[in-house]
């Protein structure tokens, strides 16, 4: 009894937020409408944060992103909210909601018209610093934190399985304190929420439960806030750390080399993919970057009884002096 008593406060925070009631902010009505609130123009919204816990917006269908962003950052008591975003999903990417871009914009229809719908939008980092000491209040570093263990967990971001056992660890410290197996067993926790699904796809669960054991280990006497800026310090220096992915296409059946482009502050990098990893493939600094332009065609391709178009997408990158 004593050990499960001892836990129910450690562990994961993007779980331990489950059980949490729910929070329901709503937007004043000065801001929803000039005309205030009516009852067939108020709409919902899921906003989930890099802890996992989902704020349910009351707001108007005709609100502004910058009106919702603005609710949660005081909620969140945030300071500095500039390194963040509300983002929404499509076909499995991130994209950013401008702060001046109404939510019906990029809503589904369905949210449009239906009262009873909701929308889900993920408040996240949206800005990345190249040095995490550039972070100066701890709430911020705590959600930078959150966002990047998840993306590390989910394969959005990759690193070598070394380091992402060392990551792990750091989490361990930082969410359970010094290792203490005699305290609370050696099943403390799930691997899988400490390890990225591609590892555990490819070691046995038995290697991964005493690699991060030994880990934890040689962690200990580190406090959460130290184990947290560790793990953000190893974490800054991944290839992909503060890329944001997008598909060049959106095929439904990807062919072999699939391209997909990474924005960065240093700027764009191609990526092609092959056995679900990412390799550069080519990189284009800023700095060296005059302008930039796009092209789109349309192909069409003959099967007898059907027509089928293809768009073919070209992005120039135009070097200067």
């Amino acid at each position: 009894m004593f050990p499960s008593l001892f836990l129910q406060d450690m562990g994961p925070e993007f779980i331990r937020k489950l059980d949490e009631p729910l929070v329901v902010l709503e937007l004043p009505g000065s801001i929803v409408s000039k005309k205030g609130k009516s009852p067939s123009s108020m709409r919902e919204l899921s906003v989930v944060m890099p802890n996992g816990q989902s704020i349910l917006v009351k707001c108007d269908v005709k609100s502004g992103g910058g009106d919702v962003f603005d609710m949660i950052v005081a909620h969140s008591n945030l300071v500095e909210h500039f390194y963040f975003g509300l983002a929404y999903i499509d076909d499995h990417e991130f994209f950013f909601l401008e702060n001046d871009t109404k939510i019906s914009k990029v809503a589904p229809d369905s949210w449009k018209k239906v009262p009873t719908s909701t929308f889900v939008l993920f408040f996240r980092v949206k800005f990345f610093v190249h040095d995490i000491s550039l972070l100066l209040h701890k709430l911020t570093r705590h959600q930078y934190y959150l966002q990047l263990r998840k993306d590390i967990l989910e394969d959005r971001l990759a690193c070598h399985e070394e380091t992402g056992l060392y990551l792990g660890a750091l989490a361990l410290q930082a969410e359970y304190g010094d290792c203490m197996p005699e305290v609370y067993g050696r099943n403390y926790y799930r691997p899988d929420q400490y390890v990225a699904k591609s590892v555990m796809e490819k070691r046995a669960l038995p290697y991964l439960k005493e690699e991060l054991l030994r880990l934890h280990v040689s962690n200990s006497t580190m406090s959460t806030d130290e184990s947290e800026l560790e793990f953000l310090k190893a974490t800054q220096q991944l290839p992909e750390y503060g890329v944001l992915f997008y598909r060049v296409g959106r095929e439904k059946k990807p062919v072999i080399g699939e391209l997909i482009l990474g924005v960065c502050a240093k700027g764009v990098i191609v990526y092609e993919v092959k056995d679900s990893s990412r390799s550069t493939s080519q990189t284009f600094h800023w700095r060296e970057t005059a302008s930039i332009s796009s092209s789109v065609s349309i192909m069409p391709f003959y099967d007898n009884a059907n027509t089928c178009f293809f768009f073919s997408f070209e992005l120039h990158f135009i070097e200067g002096n």
